[in-house]
């Protein structure tokens, strides 16, 4: 179940059209997969998502994860 929910998680950040998204959303999920799992807690794994988020826009990594509409 676990991997499951990891794929899917990384295979939403395929909108972000490119690979490099998907590949570093995989690590990601694993971790938030296993946070729920121990916690059983959406938000405490939303709160870990929306902090590592901002974590890898700070340290310069927005174009992998942002796409303009403009």
């Amino acid at each position: 179940m676990i991997f499951a929910s990891t794929a899917t998680f990384a295979l939403m950040h395929i909108l972000f059209h490119n690979w490099i998204a998907v590949a570093l959303t995989f690590p990601g999920g694993i971790i938030f997969a296993l946070r729920y799992c121990n916690t059983r807690s959406l938000c405490i794994s939303s709160i870990e998502h929306a902090l590592y988020g901002c974590f890898l826009f700070t340290i310069g990594l927005v174009q992998f994860f942002y796409v303009s509409v403009v």
